[in-house]
């Protein structure tokens, strides 16, 4: 399977003016399903596809940004089999449902980060599905910066990892 980078448009952040964002990024891949998929299954089977450097990495992090007061993430991935504004799942809380997008992200004090998962049928071609998960960060201040340097290094490696592990789940029929 071929994950590819993609140019992030306003189709893939439906709830957000991507015009004013420090950092964009988008990753897709074409993929088969027997069974029909929606974007909800993307978000699930997303949040259950970390990898053990990931889960490292965030560690670290809340160890590290414990004095300066920032939100510590919690590794809780939600059971249920619907989304909701509002409602938090592992790292994410959800800003936006729409037929084939759900935009998700958290704002604190140094940064805010949205991240789109979006979903829909490859066109003429039965049973294939294209998804495009793309992350849009804002940085507010030295310390959003000086936090981001390394985050973004990694996270280039462990999405596309992640989605790899995502579709792999998907077909296995994870739920």
């Amino acid at each position: 399977m071929l994950i590819t980078t993609k140019e992030v448009t306003k189709k893939f952040l439906s709830s957000k003016d991507i015009a004013w964002v420090d950092y964009m990024d988008a990753y897709t891949c074409t993929f088969q399903s027997q069974r029909p998929l929606a974007v909800e299954d993307m978000v699930l089977a997303f949040s259950k596809s970390s990898t053990m450097l990931g889960r490292v990495m965030m560690c670290l992090r809340n160890l590290l940004v414990k004095p300066f007061d920032l939100k510590s993430v919690i590794g809780d991935v939600k059971k249920a089999t619907s989304l909701q504004r509002g409602e938090k799942i592992g790292l994410f809380k959800i800003i936006n449902v729409a037929e084939n997008e759900i935009v998700a992200g958290e704002e604190d004090k140094h940064l805010d980060y949205w991240v789109s998962f979006y979903l829909n049928c490859a066109e003429g071609e039965e049973d294939t599905y294209q998804f495009t998960l793309s992350t849009s960060v804002l940085l507010h201040n030295f310390l959003g910066r000086l936090y981001f340097l390394p985050v973004k290094f990694f996270h280039k490696i462990i999405v596309p990892v992640m989605i790899r592990k995502m579709i792999l789940k998907l077909k296995r029929g994870w739920q």
